[in-house]
Parts: C-alpha cells; sequence; structure tokens
C-alpha cells in the first residue's frame, strides 16, 4: 500500500515539473522591439523612435508601445497610423490588424495598443518572427519607424 502511495507521488512531482516548464515556456510568446526608420523599407532617415512589446496568450496576440520624434503629423491608413504587419525583416507585408493609437498633442508622438485573435497560420507567423510593428506619418506614408517583432526562444 504505501508503494502505490509512493508511486502517487512521484507523479504528482511529475506533474509539477511540467506545470513548472509551461509556465517557463510562456515567456517564449513575447517579443520586445525598437520602433527606427532604419527597420523601414526603404530605410527612413527620422529622429523618430519607439519601442513595443508583444504577448501571445493561446491564439490572442496582444501589443502595445510608445513613439515620438516623428517627423510630420500620423497619417492613418486603414483607420490607424498603426499596424502590426506580416513579413520578414527587410520586406513589406499586409496589414494584419490595426492598432489604437493615443496620439500626442504634437500628433508627432503617442502611444498605441490592441489585441487580436489570430489565425493559426498568423500565430505560427508570428512564432516564426515574422511581424512587425509599422508607425506611418504624413511625410513617410509607408512607415516611418518599424520594429520587427521575434519572441524569446
Amino acid at each position: 500500500m504505501q508503494r502505490q502511495h509512493g508511486r502517487g507521488g512521484v507523479v504528482w512531482a511529475l506533474v509539477g515539473v511540467g506545470l513548472v516548464l509551461a509556465v517557463a515556456c510562456g515567456a517564449a510568446n513575447q517579443a520586445e522591439t525598437s520602433l527606427t526608420g532604419a527597420n523601414e523599407v526603404p530605410p527612413v532617415t527620422t529622429a523618430g523612435t519607439g519601442t513595443a512589446t508583444a504577448k501571445l496568450e493561446g491564439n490572442a496576440l496582444s501589443v502595445n508601445g510608445s513613439f515620438s520624434g516623428l517627423q510630420s503629423d500620423l497619417f492613418a491608413i486603414a483607420g490607424s497610423p498603426a499596424h502590426v504587419h506580416e513579413a520578414d525583416a527587410g520586406t513589406s507585408g499586409p496589414v494584419v490588424f490595426p492598432l489604437n493609437v493615443d496620439a500626442g498633442t504634437d500628433k508627432r508622438s503617442g502611444s498605441f495598443s490592441g489585441t487580436k485573435t489570430l489565425t493559426d497560420a498568423e500565430r505560427q507567423a508570428y512564432l516564426d518572427g515574422h511581424m512587425y510593428v509599422n508607425v506611418h506619418s504624413t511625410m513617410n506614408q509607408g512607415g516611418e519607424v518599424r520594429g520587427q517583432l521575434v519572441p524569446e526562444k
């Protein structure tokens, strides 16, 4: 009887180790990036900068960040001046989802946030580092600052 109880303890220990590993692996779904003009396609000379963080929980991708120092006012495309796009670094790609922007009074700085439930293909693209954040301005309608979202491994 005690021997069976001992096996139960081993099983619970293995379950505990599995839970710890599952929580630790969750960090692999997070990404941080710097937004710069040098990351744009083609590169943009700008004093503008920014940061973005992303977190994937299940298929829900949440992105937030801030930017400042743009050369000109924000420029909305498809209803927003900031988006998450799908493409490799060095290439441009389609909008996956728009970000909500809270612009500063100068319209050249602000913060952004947004969440989207991704398709399985979009989820895999994010996990493979094939998504980026882009902020558009009047002078740089294709994007003034950009940062690639590469989840931690």
